[in-house]
C-alpha cells in the first residue's frame, strides 16, 4: 500500500499487523513507515523506538535505523539522524537506501563532498547493479545529471549484462530520450 501510494490503507494495514503480533519488531517498523508517510514523524519515532526495544538482543532489523534516521532527520535532529542512517549502514552495508538517505541530509546541510562520498562508499561497499542505480538515481536528486550520467556508464562498463542500469539510461534526461 506504502508503495501504490495509499497511505490510508498502508495506516489500516500496519494497525492490523500490530494488533496480530505486538510483540513483533517488524509489525511496529511498518506502523512507523506508515505514520512517517502520514507526516506523523513523532508517532513514526516511537513506533520506531518500540521496534528497537522489541528486537534488542535478537537479529537485526533490516530498515530499523534508516527509518530512525529518516524521522530524526524529519524532525531537525540532524546529528541523530546521520549517526542512525550510519548505524544501517553498519549492519547492512549492501542495502542503498541508507547511503541515499544520508547523501541527502549531507546535500541538505551544504555539505555536497560528504554527499558524494556517501555514494561512493555505496557503490564500494555492495558492487552492485542495484547499488549503481540508486547511487544515480540520488545524484539526479541532487541535480547532478552529469555525476548521474558518469555513474550510469561506470555501472553499465562494470555490469554490461544489466538491464536495470541500462533501462535507467534509457529514462534518464541527458539521453535525449522520453520520461526523464
Amino acid at each position: 500500500a506504502l508503495v501504490s501510494g495509499d497511505v490510508a490503507a498502508a495506516a489500516r494495514h500496519a494497525a492490523a499487523a500490530v494488533e496480530s503480533a505486538p510483540d513483533s519488531p517488524v509489525a511496529h517498523l511498518l506502523a512507523a513507515e506508515a505514520r512517517a508517510a502520514q507526516g506523523r514523524p513523532d508517532e513514526a519515532l516511537a513506533a520506531v523506538e518500540r521496534a528497537a526495544n522489541l528486537a534488542a538482543g535478537g537479529p537485526s532489523v533490516p530498515g530499523l535505523d534508516r527509518l530512525r534516521g529518516h524521522v530524526l532527520a524529519r524532525l531537525g535532529r540532524a546529528a541523530e539522524a546521520e549517526a542512525a542512517f550510519e548505524a544501517e549502514i553498519a549492519r547492512f552495508p549492501s542495502e542503498p537506501r541508507a547511503y541515499g538517505e544520508l547523501a541527502l541530509l549531507h546535500a541538505l546541510a551544504g555539505r555536497p563532498d560528504a554527499a558524494v562520498a556517501t555514494l561512493r562508499r555505496l557503490v564500494t561497499a555492495a558492487d552492485t547493479p542495484r547499488a549503481y542505480l540508486a547511487a544515480s538515481r540520488t545524484l539526479r536528486i541532487l541535480g547532478d545529471e552529469a555525476g548521474a550520467a558518469a555513474l550510469r556508464r561506470h555501472g553499465a562498463e562494470r555490469f554490461p549484462g544489466s538491464l536495470a542500469l541500462a533501462g535507467d539510461a534509457m529514462a534518464s534526461p541527458d539521453t535525449g530520450a522520453p520520461g526523464g
